[in-house]
């Protein structure tokens, strides 16, 4: 499984800004998923779920667990997480109409992004290709890389959680100015993908765990009492402190965080001359005593 996080930032603790971004749009309870998870169920909501249609195409976003219907599409989950964000049928957020449309890859609003969420001097990674394809993590700012972790562990996950690809720097930078987001949408869509990408593969990638365990439990569903995995080490003003902050103090030690790998690489060259050095030395001084 691939687990969440449970985001626990104080409202009234040094973080509070933070905490006030996700407060006000509304996602209690993705931050705080079920932590008690069962390996059968997500098993099952996985291997159940239905495929695309093959006459409309359409994905039904809907499974089956202990032969109960458990949907997971965008109203569905939107309901799950309280109706932070209520739309008419058909009608679309901000973010995700720009996102439809590509306009988060036109240059002023893809600089603009960049310069919000970077540290003043970084940018980028650019592939050989010359195309701009990642932010590393040591180049985000402190508040973008805590909005980073909850993005990558609760609403798009994905293994490598160092840095991410440029796609998801859109949506950082609209958390962080506090503009409202239908996130309902975004996780509907990855769940789709997971769905699909599980069903050519030997074992699904049992992502949303704590948040399929939560659609279970409301569908009316008694959680099994067997816990195979659970959620722990949650994100909280001591792991920001810590684990975020304190980093930023020892890159500030330590040189510039993207420079790091080059004086690394210096250091290992000039140790490896020093030694070579020293050894020809000894040798030279054994052959003429």
């Amino acid at each position: 499984m691939w687990p969440e996080r449970v985001f626990s930032i104080n409202l009234e603790g040094p973080f509070q800004e933070i905490a006030q971004l996700f407060f006000n749009q509304g996602w209690s309870r993705l931050l705080d998923p079920i932590t008690d998870l069962n390996a059968e169920h997500m098993r099952e909501f996985y291997a159940n779920a239905l495929s695309e249609n093959p006459h409309t195409k359409l994905f039904p976003y809907e499974t089956f667990v202990r032969g109960r219907v458990i949907r997971f599409d965008r109203d569905a989950i939107n309901q799950y997480l309280g109706d932070p964000f209520p739309l008419r049928p058909g009608d679309m957020d901000d973010f995700h109409i720009k996102q439809n449309m590509g306009h988060f890859t036109l240059p002023e609003p893809h600089e603009e992004i960049k310069r919000f969420i970077l540290l003043e001097g970084c940018n980028y990674d650019v592939s050989e290709a010359g195309r701009e394809y990642r932010a590393q993590y040591k180049a985000l700012t402190n508040p973008a890389k805590i909005i980073q972790k909850f993005l990558l562990h609760n609403v798009m996950p994905n293994s490598h959680l160092s840095d991410c690809v440029v796609e998801v720097c859109p949506l950082i930078y609209y958390i962080l100015k506090g503009i409202k987001v239908d996130i309902a949408r975004t996780i509907a869509w990855e769940m789709r993908k997971v769905t699909l990408q599980g069903k050519g593969e030997r074992e699904t990638r049992l992502s949303f765990p704590g948040l399929i365990m939560g659609l279970i439990k409301d569908s009316g569903m008694r959680l099994p009492n067997a816990v195979h995995e659970q959620i722990r080490n949650p994100i909280n003003d001591a792991f920001i402190s810590r684990y975020i902050m304190e980093e930023k103090k020892r890159e500030k030690a330590s040189g510039h965080p993207l420079l790091e790998p080059l004086h690394h690489n210096l250091r290992t060259k000039m140790n490896q001359l020093l030694r070579h050095n020293l050894s020809h030395t000894v040798h030279r001084l054994q052959c003429n005593p």
